[in-house]
């Protein structure tokens, strides 16, 4: 044995059959045969790897809305994200539909459009045992809106305020395009006496003389315009903003669903949730279950 070699310590030696045998031989040994076990295993489908379907939504990113009813009752399933909601005015006729909601521990908004009719919906809520996380207040310059509370938006406001909490709830205010438009100068005041401000954006979409369709950066730039000024008054206020499928229920005007998309991806980060509009839409199944494939491909 050639005296300038050092021995083999003991410690890394093992008893073979033919003699000491070095103990990393056999850990090499042993981990290429872990690596074909394992290898046998995987290309038979004993082994699987994670899956590589794209991971659910963040709670950050932008929620989906809709209005609650029968024919989208199947939708219910998509809304998994923490800021996705349902809406709807007649609790009487859909308590159901709310307990299906519920049961899925989807955000519900149950819409008046009226002081008195808050109170009355939050009653039949107790009495139907159904969950409204929201109540709704949709001032309208048309019938269900009395005049004094169209005549004192920011009263009416902090009034529904009030109510709304007197029940322990959060309040959505969702005032008509038309009614609002003329003054904006109440926007941050009313702002200050709510939670959550849904934005109807049907005239942002479309120039209703031309039926000329806005590019998504136009929209944004409109959107973020009444958004500023809300968060002026209230920089906690949570944004929804309404996209309506077929504006004024004219077919020429009807969006596709590629357009809807492009909408809410434009406002993703200007506001929280989109609600989408579907009455006015026939057949409006397949034009949302192909918006909601675009925004969360499964």
């Amino acid at each position: 044995m050639n005296k300038n070699l050092s021995p083999v310590p003991n410690s890394v030696l093992v008893r073979g059959s033919n003699g000491f045998v070095p103990l990393i031989i056999l850990l090499v040994i042993t981990l290429l045969t872990s690596i074909g076990i394992g290898y046998y295993a995987y290309k038979n489908g004993q082994i699987k790897l994670p899956s590589q379907e794209p991971t659910q939504k963040s709670e950050n990113s932008i929620g989906i809305g809709f209005g609650l009813s029968e024919r989208t009752l199947p939708f219910l399933r998509y809304l998994t994200n923490a800021n996705d909601f349902v809406d709807l005015m007649n609790i009487t006729k859909s308590s159901d539909l709310i307990t299906n909601a519920n049961e899925k521990s989807i955000q519900t908004v149950c819409i008046a459009r009226s002081l008195d009719g808050l109170k009355e919906i939050a009653a039949l809520a107790k009495e139907k045992e159904v969950i409204c996380n929201y109540l709704g207040y949709n001032p309208e310059d048309r019938e269900g809106t009395p005049e004094e509370e169209l005549n004192d938006f920011v009263g009416s406001s902090q009034k529904a305020q009030q109510t709304v909490q007197s029940y322990g709830l959060k309040l959505v205010n969702g005032p008509g395009l038309k009614y609002i438009s003329k003054q904006e100068e109440n926007y941050a005041q009313a702002a200050k006496f709510t939670d959550i401000w849904l934005i109807q954006t049907q005239g942002l979409t479309i120039d209703k003389k031309t039926n000329k369709h806005a590019t998504p950066e136009e929209y944004n730039q409109s959107v973020k315009r009444v958004a500023d000024m809300l968060r002026s008054g209230n920089p906690e206020v949570k944004i929804w903003a309404q996209i309506v499928l077929t504006p004024g229920g004219v077919e020429a005007a009807q969006f596709t669903p590629e357009e809807i998309v492009a909408y809410i991806k434009s406002v993703e980060g200007t506001v929280d949730a989109v609600r989408i509009y579907t009455t006015g839409t026939p057949n409006f199944e397949d034009i949302l279950q192909k918006i909601i494939n675009l925004l969360r491909p499964s």
